[in-house]
């Protein structure tokens, strides 16, 4: 699925300069008071969302559609396949440049906190109902040491929007909004460039979120070779035919764990310095990743 097959809109984003210089500014000294004022403010809508409109900017354009739900708290931390479709489709005319961006998803989230479809508590929860986000906050308010305080901060905004301070793919996995949408626009690329059924794409990208950050560090890497979508495709078509439970012996166990994909990415790269897999068909080259390259890793 390419950018040019969605329409353009300009929508409303974060400004940078005054979402940065918040970030900034929360994250200086862990377990400060202004810290603790921001822990303190995700119990109510209104009390979150106007220390973010009193800090933070927003650029003109249009508002993204509404979800028109409201969600639970386990639906926004660990979206089902069901409710991460449901997002993209609300929220397909977004481009990939615009989605790679935390000012964008700031946004979108505030959106949707403002519109009463999320609570901000739901940004520091566990997405249990053992651990939900205003026990956390109860709790690390009373007892809790200044690096839990920092902590709760980080993971909120990193749920949020993406944490810039960790690099680019936090943007593509920390937040449970963004990561729906990435999920499923690579699973259309791939289906779109393939004869791939997209249940099963969406299932191989959906196996866990560990081996989700390390398909996506391997995408965002300097220089990776999985950073060409062909490559990319080919490989998770080729992933996606394989069945756990009777996978035949000269297949690795633990091919769908994190260290599975950095050893075929390994090999992907061993392979792409006599060969160049850039001029193979999708076809031939889900065949080599099912006989060569996954294999290869054992």
């Amino acid at each position: 699925m390419s950018e040019s097959s969605f329409e353009l809109n300009s929508w409303r984003e974060l400004d940078d300069a005054s979402y940065t210089q918040l970030r900034r500014d929360l994250l200086r000294r862990k377990g400060s008071e202004m810290q603790r004022a921001f822990v303190d403010s995700l119990k109510s809508r209104t009390a979150f969302c106007s220390l973010i409109r009193n800090r933070v900017e927003v650029t003109e354009g249009d508002c993204p559609p509404t979800l028109k739900a409201r969600m639970t708290e386990s639906e926004f931390v660990n979206p089902p396949s069901s409710t991460e479709r449901r997002l993209f489709e609300i929220w397909r005319n977004f481009t990939p440049a615009q989605a790679s961006r935390t000012t964008f998803w700031g946004h979108v989230t505030l959106h949707s906190i403002e519109a009463g479809e999320i609570e901000p508590f739901f940004l520091v929860g566990s997405g249990s109902p053992s651990s939900g986000g205003l026990g956390r906050i109860h709790d690390v308010l009373r007892d809790g040491t200044d690096k839990q305080i920092d902590d709760s901060v980080r993971r909120c905004i990193r749920r949020f929007s993406g944490l810039q301070e960790r690099g680019n793919r936090s943007v593509y996995s920390d937040g449970p909004f963004a990561r729906a949408w990435w999920r499923c626009y690579w699973a259309h690329e791939i289906c779109d460039s393939s004869q791939a059924v997209f249940r099963d794409i969406h299932r191989i990208l959906s196996t866990g979120q560990s081996y989700w950050e390390e398909l996506v560090n391997t995408v965002v890497s300097t220089n990776a070779l999985m950073g060409d979508s062909k490559v990319r495709s080919a490989l998770v078509w080729a992933l996606s035919e394989l069945d756990g439970d009777d996978a035949s012996e000269d297949i690795p166990s633990d091919i769908f764990t994190p260290n599975g994909v950095r050893r075929m990415s390994s090999v992907i790269g061993i392979r792409s310095a006599w060969q160049e897999l850039s001029v193979l068909s999708i076809s031939e080259l889900k065949k080599l990743m099912h006989d060569d390259i996954i294999r290869n890793t054992l």
